[in-house]
């Protein structure tokens, strides 16, 4: 096994930096909030990146360097955020694969402050030293 202790991890929850998210004012009809307001629409939308580069941030500071060698992301995104909102990335140690390898498998998630999910997935990578 890779160092770290595979099931010790199991069942660990992670949490990201919980943030605020802004979109600047010439970002464009979607992001604008009062321009995506007079469209119909709840308000402006962040882009998807924001949510990818924050799940990276939260997985980076958990894995360490081994994440910028090792690691793998899979990201569906299913609600959008809104320019405002609060942002929480999330993840849980679900187990390693293959057995022994020392490879944690983890389910990854952001949520709002309403604590719906906007994107879903998983990651995986060797576990952190320690």
């Amino acid at each position: 096994m890779a160092d770290g202790n595979v099931s010790n991890r199991l069942g660990h929850e992670i949490t990201g930096a919980v943030k605020i998210a802004h979109m600047p004012p010439d970002a464009g009809a979607v992001h604008d909030d009062r321009l995506a307001k007079s469209a119909g629409l709840e308000g402006g939308y962040i882009v998807n990146e924001y949510h990818f580069a924050q799940l990276t941030e939260m997985l980076l500071e958990y894995f360490g360097p081994r994440w910028l060698t090792n690691g793998e992301i899979e990201v569906k995104y299913i609600a959008p955020l809104l320019d405002k909102d609060t942002f929480i990335p999330k993840a849980r140690v679900i187990g390693e694969e293959p057995p022994g390898s020392g490879r944690l498998n983890l389910e990854i998630w952001c949520e709002n402050q309403h604590g719906q999910k906007l994107a879903v997935g998983r990651a995986s990578c060797l576990a952190p030293e320690g």
